[in-house]
């Protein structure tokens, strides 16, 4: 059974690999294709950060990985929607479709 764009755009951010670390870089936040997430610390972190340092640094760290995965995921959406909206457009016009002309077409 083929799989809708919807579909396949849900399994591609579902499968979606991320990668980012902390402003310092000394957590490294990952997920896997899998879903799966780790937090690491590099070499040396826990000595030479305090506690405040340490949790602002893994606080960084899962930002930077939230802003990563949103980032991405819109990427994706632009290509799985907007992108082959836009190239199947019926009616094209000089000037560029805006957010809410594109969320008024049917």
């Amino acid at each position: 059974m083929m799989m809708t764009r919807a579909e396949q755009y849900r399994e591609a951010v579902d499968h979606m690999p991320i990668n980012a670390e902390s402003p310092r870089g000394f957590v490294e936040v990952s997920r896997n294709d899998r879903g799966e997430v780790s937090v690491r610390l590099r070499h040396g972190a826990l000595a030479r950060l305090d506690d405040r340092e340490l949790s602002q640094e893994i606080q960084g760290g899962l930002a930077a990985a939230l802003d990563e995965y949103a980032r991405r995921a819109r990427e994706l959406r632009r290509h799985y929607f907007v992108a082959s909206a836009e190239f199947l457009d019926p009616e094209p016009t000089a000037e560029p479709i805006t957010d809410s002309q594109r969320s008024h077409r049917g």
